[in-house]
């Protein structure tokens, strides 16, 4: 995935991972269960045109169908709500699709409440964060980038992950540490 769309920085990991697919708003998604990539940063994502996935970003061909390449969105606005929020995070892509299929869904005891509305339905996948490693403690790229700014730090962009999937963080988008991780969204074109 990343040869094809021009990305060298980072360090790949979890190549063979499977994708989860999903129906969200019109449109089918795929994503890697695990992030493909650790220590990159998202200017290198944003530089080879594959963070918001528009008309005039990045597209790949599978299978004689077409995607867009895009990462996910973290939060429900871009530039997303201040730090001192839920960081805009309810109502978010990453919370309609990677909460939904989490163990945590079961019981309701997320491990960043604020970050996660009500009325989370449970698909009955039941994932744990070791399964895609959205924890620091479980392996390396557990900050998930994701496509928004957050609003009140100028710059910063919001990654989900690192104390678990309902954990939402920002940093430096130069930042290129092994705590980054790259799960890119393919979006079918149709």
């Amino acid at each position: 995935m990343a040869t094809a769309v021009g990305i060298s920085q980072g360090t790949l990991q979890h190549s063979d991972t499977d994708w989860l697919k999903f129906a969200y708003e019109g449109k089918i998604l795929f994503r890697p269960i695990k992030a493909f990539r650790h220590s990159i940063s998202w200017n290198a994502i944003n530089s080879a045109n594959c963070v918001y996935g528009g008309s005039g970003g990045r597209t790949v061909t599978k299978d004689g169908k077409q995607y867009r390449v895009r990462l996910m969105r973290g939060a429900i606005t871009d530039p997303s709500k201040n730090q001192d929020s839920d960081r805009g995070a309810h109502g978010s892509e990453w919370n309609r699709l990677m909460l939904p299929i989490h163990d945590q869904v079961r019981s309701g005891n997320w491990s960043y409440p604020a970050y996660v509305e009500s009325g989370i339905p449970d698909w009955g996948i039941g994932f744990t964060d070791v399964d895609l490693v959205t924890h620091q403690t479980h392996g390396n790229g557990s900050y998930v980038l994701c496509q928004e700014t957050l609003g009140s730090v100028i710059g910063s962009r919001i990654y989900r992950g690192r104390g678990g999937v309902s954990d939402s963080g920002w940093g430096a988008p130069s930042v290129a540490d092994t705590t980054r991780g790259w799960a890119p969204v393919l979006e079918l074109i149709q």
